[in-house]
């Protein structure tokens, strides 16, 4: 699995305040105002925390290793990182792909893990 240097502490505090509430969001239709704006929340914070990382992302990762939610639950701080990011500039050029992920709960699981290794930094 691909991985990029640890994000910095604080870089993951900054992305864990911004983190969509999904569990609340979850109860909205996905083409709410509501979603749109939390959705857009999060993407402004991983460019503007640090936590983005310059990445070939087309390159590292394939579209299955980017789908399977399995591998975000053993991820290392470097791995999740570089499945976010991917995940971002994934969105960029296929619109509404966060919105799949969210939806999947994908986010969901990314949150809980983002928040364990944050526990250990």
């Amino acid at each position: 699995m691909f991985t990029l240097p640890s994000p910095s502490p604080a870089s993951v505090d900054e992305i864990l305040t911004a983190w969509p509430d999904t569990p609340a969001l979850g109860t909205l239709t996905l083409d709410s105002d509501t979603v749109f704006f939390a959705i857009g929340r999060f993407i402004d914070a991983v460019y503007s925390s640090g936590f983005f990382f310059p990445m070939d992302w087309q390159r590292a990762f394939t579209i299955e290793q980017l789908n399977d939610a399995s591998e975000l639950q053993v991820a290392d701080a470097g791995t999740l990182r570089a499945l976010l990011v991917a995940h971002v500039r994934v969105d960029r050029f296929c619109r509404g792909h966060l919105l799949r992920l969210f939806d999947e709960g994908y986010f969901e699981t990314a949150f809980e893990r983002l928040v364990e290794l944050r526990k250990a930094m």
